[in-house]
């Protein structure tokens, strides 16, 4: 092991915290598919695509490049190309250019998959207040922003491996 990651192991404490917040992320991430997948028919990767691009829309649809996508979803790129092909085949996105480069192609969701994704959102949202958002107080709301933000910024910060 190399000196920057350090040699010390996980206190008691963490590493009951890590387990509980990782087991509770993959279960909450399992039955938001079974619940989207029932009563939406869409899953999870599927809607959380959708989001992303509905996340990127200002004002008009525009379309969005694969890399910026990949982000995004933290999907890797040759997986994300498969589930495109699978949006596509739904008729929820579209390619087409992208507006500052007329070369390159992107990304945009279509009718069909906001009508898709405004279902599947009430649906997910529900889902995450009432199982993972009742037992958060108002004023710490704040508090697990910064703590999962300043996680994402400090990955954004590490050498890809």
């Amino acid at each position: 092991m190399s000196a920057s990651h350090g040699t010390q192991n996980f206190t008691k404490e963490q590493e009951e915290l890590w387990t509980a917040c990782n087991n509770a992320l993959a279960a909450l991430n399992a039955h938001l598919d079974r619940t989207l997948r029932a009563h939406a028919e869409i899953k999870l990767t599927d809607f959380l695509i959708l989001s992303a691009l509905v996340g990127s829309r200002k004002g008009a649809p525009t379309a969005v490049r694969m890399g910026e996508l990949a982000q995004k979803t933290n999907v890797s790129p040759s997986r994300l190309t498969y589930q495109i092909e699978v949006l596509m085949r739904h008729k929820w996105v579209r390619k087409e250019p992208v507006e500052s480069d007329r070369r390159g192609k992107g990304i945009i969701i279509t009718d069909t998959g906001l009508s898709v994704y405004e279902k599947a959102q009430r649906i997910y949202a529900h889902e995450v207040r009432e199982i993972a958002l009742t037992e958060i107080e108002d004023s710490s709301w704040a508090h697990f922003t910064d703590f999962f933000n300043n996680i994402l910024e400090r990955i954004s910060h590490k050498p890809e491996v």
